[in-house]
């Protein structure tokens, strides 16, 4: 089964070792730019990659695009590859629960991935419900990612509608 939305702790936990899974930590704070990356090295899911939120999902020239414009396409390609993210993966991103779930969601949407869903609660709900931790840095092997699976154009419709009807239960 393919997700595409949300996917609960429980089933996280049962597919955690499966090959063609990838959780993707995306946990940023606007007013502490290293503190995402600080607290995945204290404590994150197995398996988990982190992906920042400045460096690796969004483009550098922030004087004329917005805070955090698109990522140059062959630079992302570079980043999602050395997550080990192809066409044939599942993503599972989480942030902890208590960002907005518009962060939770486009953290989610930006890696363009049809099979990607965000986890329900987030972090914090995985570490209440006593889950596994690991600790430190995770390397996933490299993948060969095909340019065109990427799409800048646009968000596919159905995530976005699905972050419309979702963020009304936050």
């Amino acid at each position: 089964m393919d997700y595409s939305t949300l996917i609960s702790t429980s089933v996280l936990e049962s597919h955690l070792a499966h090959p063609s899974w990838v959780l993707v930590d995306c946990r940023f704070d606007l007013n502490q730019p290293d503190w995402g990356r600080a607290n995945y090295l204290q404590g994150h899911i197995p398996g988990a990659v982190y992906a920042h939120l400045a460096k690796d999902l969004s483009g550098s020239d922030h004087s004329k695009n917005g805070r955090h414009p698109l990522p140059d396409q062959q630079e992302f390609i570079r980043h999602v590859s050395s997550w080990g993210i192809d066409q044939n993966k599942q993503v599972i991103a989480y942030v902890p629960v208590e960002v907005p779930l518009q962060r939770d969601y486009g953290a989610s949407s930006v890696l363009w991935a049809s099979k990607c869903a965000v986890l329900d609660g987030g972090y914090t709900k995985w570490v209440s419900e006593g889950h596994p931790v690991n600790i430190g840095n995770e390397i996933q092997n490299p993948s060969i990612l095909k340019d065109q699976w990427i799409n800048f154009v646009s968000l596919p419709i159905k995530k976005s509608i699905a972050f419309d009807l979702i963020r009304v239960f936050y």
